[in-house]
């Protein structure tokens, strides 16, 4: 509620957060209370072992959610506003994360948007200019960057203002906003840099991309060498190619792309979890503080 009593609209998490959620990727994400110390890290080639480890780590621990939007309401509250929190765009899971790096795809998605933007809450106020209200709202949540910023404990990577309720919310439940930042980014991060350490040019990725070339061929569409390639032709045209998506979903299917991808980025997070042993023992930690904060009254 805005000081004039009036419900500030979901709409102003998706429109006025958009660029906060982006900035959440390296603010993003969370927890690992089923997932071990960093010394019980998966020995190369256990996949399965692996992906276990990256899904507890990008999972977020329904508890600790609630704690940061009450505390975030609360800060608003003081500020004259109601708050119904962001719209999270975080993954919570591994096929999730991948999906959205190697251009996801639905059979749903491409019948009805092709390889266009998929619609989803508030995308009709996609590109309205905020109200002067909401404006008020977005600048008490998000601080102001001239007041000074803060970096998180662990890959202090990216920055936030301090005198926002972004800040002051992750402070009220992690003891320090660092360490808010922190709980939040330590798990994408890693599962960043394992995703950018697959190669390229890995023997997999070539007879991957080879199979899903000659799939489509197949299916009469020989333009395009991947994906992406397809999907940034496709920006250029009236029905964003729904044809070439079908086609596209059917020739990832048959070719296992998802199943590729997966192991190509376990063996990349057992070598990130080895490698940051010491940063996720920190965060392991930083989890354990939250969840007894959730048990205060």
């Amino acid at each position: 509620m805005s000081p004039s009593g009036r419900m500030l609209p979901l709409a102003i998490a998706h429109r006025g957060l958009r660029g906060l959620a982006c900035l959440a990727a390296c603010t993003a994400l969370a927890a690992t209370a089923c997932a071990g110390p960093a010394e019980q890290a998966p020995a190369p080639g256990d996949t399965a072992a692996a992906l276990n480890q990256a899904n507890a780590l990008l999972h977020r621990d329904p508890q600790i959610k609630a704690l940061i939007l009450r505390e975030e309401q609360a800060c608003m509250r003081e500020k004259g506003f109601e708050w119904s929190g962001e719209e999270s765009q975080e993954p919570e899971n591994v096929d999730e994360l991948l999906s959205r790096l190697t251009g996801g795809m639905t059979p749903e998605r491409a019948r009805t948007v092709g390889y266009g933007a998929p619609a989803g809450p508030g995308a009709a106020a996609e590109g309205k200019p905020l109200a002067p209200e909401e404006i008020r709202a977005l600048n008490a949540y998000r601080g102001a960057v001239e007041e000074g910023d803060i970096r998180a404990s662990v890959f202090p990577s990216g920055a936030m203002p301090a005198n926002g309720c972004q800040a002051t919310a992750l402070g009220r439940a992690f003891g320090s906003a660092q360490d808010g930042m922190a709980y939040r980014s330590v798990p994408s991060h890693l599962a960043m840099l394992a995703r950018n350490q697959i190669p390229g040019d890995a023997p997999e990725l070539t007879e991957l991309f080879k199979a899903w070339s000659s799939c489509m061929s197949r299916k009469g569409e020989t333009r395009f060498q991947s994906p992406a390639q397809a999907e940034h032709f496709a920006q250029g045209t009236p029905d964003k190619l729904k044809d070439v998506a079908v086609k596209d979903v059917e020739c990832r299917e048959e070719t296992s792309w998802t199943r590729v991808w997966k192991e190509l980025f376990a063996q990349q997070f057992a070598q990130q979890l080895k490698a940051h042993e010491k940063e996720v023992l920190v965060y392991q930690e930083i989890e354990k503080r939250a969840l007894e904060g959730t048990k205060r009254p």
